[in-house]
């Protein structure tokens, strides 16, 4: 009787929080329904028709997607009809055992916040999103961060950044991607950088970064953030610096010596450390560098002085630091 009572005890609390006894497989989430089958293929599909819009969640609150709980037993995902999002905040966070992904399907045209839409999905490795448009896209932050097998991403023409502020974390983690070329993303109206392509915490396996045409001359040290930017990067051996920076030196973005990773580069410890205050650090554990190319639309003067950014200095640096000059990296001591 003790037990009885006990179990219809546990029954009524749960009643009571509106806590299920198992999680659900599918549902509706605005007018759209979702699946998770047996075999971890999740859909995503119009309830009816062949058009459906997903309700719209608080902003980075993943924990109000009916499927949170279920993720890390997602093997793929599939997009069936025209699948209307506003928001891609978190959308696919932690489907970690997931390996495929047909998002051919899902409208992104009128979404802004793109925060942390694949962050944590450790199993994918390629990923094609060469349907979506994101021309009205503003914060981009994380939204690779943790894909650690991931080494190929397909973006098409639409894959807008001309007004995303936020790059924060983009491709943090991203241990497996050998070569990116993101000379067409438009970073004219970024302000955030911070950790775009930090490897904090793995092996980098990043041999190839082109920010050709890349414009940061909204750099403001007030607001902008570059900090971590290439930390732990000690794979990379040809990058293509961005094309402007603010032309303000004090705020020219620098290697310094609070931003190394000090086990992998204990050459480097006495690195600039006058650092203007209320300036930001660019770059850190990016000794692997060995070929430094300006973009094509810069000048450059074969006798001056550029910052491993490619910023022109007025003269020879003075404060320790590593620095370009006659197209040779240099450290000043």
């Amino acid at each position: 009787m003790k037990k009885n009572i006990l179990l219809l005890a546990a029954i009524a609390a749960i009643a009571a929080f509106n806590i299920p006894a198992i999680a659900a497989t599918g549902g509706t989430y605005g007018t759209c329904s979702w699946q998770l089958t047996d075999d971890g293929v999740f859909t995503l599909k119009p309830t009816n028709g062949d058009k459906g819009e997903l309700a719209e969640w608080k902003e980075y609150s993943y924990l109000d997607l009916p499927w949170y709980g279920l993720t890390s037993t997602v093997k793929s995902v599939v997009v069936e009809g025209t699948v209307v999002a506003k928001t891609c905040n978190s959308l696919f966070m932690n489907f970690s055992n997931c390996t495929s992904m047909d998002l051919s399907g899902l409208d992104v045209s009128n979404v802004t916040d793109f925060y942390g839409m694949f962050s944590g999905d450790s199993a994918l490795v390629s990923l094609d999103l060469s349907t979506f448009n994101t021309a009205n896209a503003t914060n981009m932050g994380n939204m690779f961060m943790r894909c650690v097998s991931l080494k190929e991403v397909t973006f098409s023409d639409n894959f807008s950044t001309s007004n995303v502020a936020t790059f924060y974390g983009m491709f943090s983690r991203c241990y497996s991607i050998e070569r990116l070329d993101l000379s067409a993303f438009d970073t004219s109206n970024g302000i955030c950088f911070k950790g775009m392509f930090n490897m904090f915490g793995g092996e980098s396996k990043l041999k190839y970064l082109s920010l050709r045409g890349w414009d940061m001359s909204k750099n403001d040290a007030k607001e902008t953030d570059v900090n971590w930017f290439f930390y732990n990067c000690n794979a990379i051996d040809t990058l293509i610096t961005p094309e402007k920076l603010k032309g303000d030196s004090k705020y020219i973005p620098t290697l310094g010596k609070d931003m190394y990773d000090l086990d992998n580069n204990d050459a480097l410890v006495e690195a600039n450390t006058s650092i203007p205050a209320g300036s930001h650090t660019l770059a850190a554990g990016t000794d692997g560098i060995k070929t430094i190319h300006l973009d094509d639309n810069a000048t450059i003067d074969d006798n001056a002085w550029y910052t491993i950014t490619g910023a022109k200095l007025s003269e020879k640096p003075t404060t320790h630091g590593i620095y370009i000059n006659k197209g040779n990296k240099v450290v000043i001591e």
